[in-house]
């Protein structure tokens, strides 16, 4: 009489040496696995075939101003109310918004008199500081009030 032994396949008794058709979906088909070479190859092959991306010109960045990701070199016209430009200059009366030591918006106002720029500071909406510059250049930039302020003020 022929021994019987557990199948863990079908988790059944079966006979030695018997060939059961059940147990033919459990064997490897080595025709399958060659295809699935052959397919991870052509995708291996399909990636090679794509231009390399330059890291530096076309990775992305998280934005700190927007909290959004951004690939570089690009500009976005939602972050120009972010930039200060360096050509802005000080027409006849300016205002604009800067922060102060400990993160409050300083309204800043300017106004070009005869011989002197007055320069502004509201703080809460109430008069902070006053600045009288003699004027010695024709023009005055944002970035250089600044740190006349920073300098004079804070």
């Amino acid at each position: 009489m022929k021994k019987k032994y557990y199948c863990s396949k079908c988790e059944r008794y079966h006979y030695r040496g018997k060939i059961y058709e059940e147990h033919q979906k459990f064997k490897t088909n080595h025709s399958n696995e060659e295809k699935k070479k052959q397919e991870k190859e052509k995708l291996k092959k399909e990636k090679k075939a794509e231009p390399p991306r330059e890291s530096n010109k076309n990775s992305s960045y998280f934005c700190t101003k927007c909290h959004r990701m951004h690939y570089r070199g690009k500009i976005f016209e939602n972050h120009l109310k972010y930039k200060e430009k360096e050509d802005l200059t000080i027409e006849e009366s300016d205002s604009f918004i800067m922060k102060g030591k400990m993160g409050e918006e300083i309204k800043v106002k300017t106004k070009k008199l005869d011989d002197v720029l007055r320069i502004n500071l509201y703080k809460y909406n109430n008069l902070a500081c006053t600045l009288d510059i003699s004027v010695e250049k024709d023009y005055f930039k944002r970035n250089s009030i600044r740190e006349l302020i920073r300098e004079q003020c804070f």
